[in-house]
């Protein structure tokens, strides 16, 4: 495996990991009546009933144009495309642990 091929796997896999731990963390936190949404997109998607369905299709989106720019992308335009990955991966794993933070807080 190339280095570069192994920097897109692990950059999709970061991406991954924090849209999942923000969506887990806030599908826990909205089950419960002790948490509020403060999000007014999620809230708007929430009360559309579309939410999981539009989290599961910005994830699967980005997993597989990840997955797709080993074998087509140039490398200037992989390179933009994984620094957009690993920014977005990065909020969302913020989001996910303050989630968490506040969860346990809660709970303790």
């Amino acid at each position: 495996m190339v280095g570069r091929d192994r920097l897109t796997l692990y950059v999709v896999a970061f991406f991954a990991v924090g849209c999942l731990l923000d969506h887990v963390t806030t599908s826990y936190g909205m089950g419960s009546p002790a948490f509020t949404e403060t999000n007014p997109l999620v809230n708007a998607l929430l009360e559309q009933g579309t939410w999981h369905a539009i989290e599961i299709l910005i994830i699967t989106i980005g997993v597989g144009l990840g997955l797709h720019s080993l074998s087509s992308m140039p490398g200037e335009s992989s390179r933009l495309y994984l620094g957009m990955l690993t920014f977005v991966g990065l909020i969302r794993l913020f989001a996910g642990f303050q989630n968490l933070g506040v969860i346990l807080q809660v709970i303790t």
